[in-house]
Formats: C-alpha cells, sequence, structure tokens
C-alpha cells in the first residue's frame, strides 16, 4: 500500500493533465484511508486511555482557551458596558 502511494503521488507530479491529477489524489487518499484502517485494526483500536485523556484534557483546555480569547476581544470591546 505504501509503496502504491508513493507511486501515485509521482504519477501525480509528473502529469499536467487536471483529470489524471484528481484520479491520483482520489488514489493516494484511498490507500492513505486503507492503510490507516488497517493500522488501527491492528493496533487494536483506540486506548481507553488516549480517549480518557483526549475527553478529560484536551477538550477542556482548548474550550477554556477560546473562551479565553473570545473574552479578551469583548471585554476590549466598545459594545460592552462592565
Amino acid at each position: 500500500m505504501g509503496l502504491g502511494n508513493v507511486a501515485a503521488m509521482g504519477a501525480y507530479l509528473q502529469s499536467a493533465d487536471p483529470t489524471f491529477q484528481l484520479a491520483m489524489l482520489g488514489a493516494t487518499t484511498g490507500l492513505s484511508s486503507a492503510l490507516g484502517v488497517t493500522l488501527t485494526a491492528a493496533i487494536g483500536g483506540l486506548s481507553d486511555i488516549f480517549l480518557k485523556n483526549l475527553y478529560e484534557i484536551v477538550i477542556p483546555q482548548s474550550l477554556e482557551q477560546y473562551l479565553d480569547t473570545q473574552g479578551s476581544f469583548l471585554i476590549n470591546s466598545d459594545y460592552v458596558t462592565l
């Protein structure tokens, strides 16, 4: 799969035909997706530790940073009265 992906990308870079280039991008997308699915299946899918870290650490921190940024924009706005 990896060699097919490299070959399709090489053909994409060498061609000047947009239709052929689109087909090669589709081929690399399909091969990369298949490789990702087989790799995930081979290691047993997502681990519980990864999901726990994602839901308990990463998402709340991202949301907190987003709200801090938006809050600073609102505080510096002329439309907000405190």
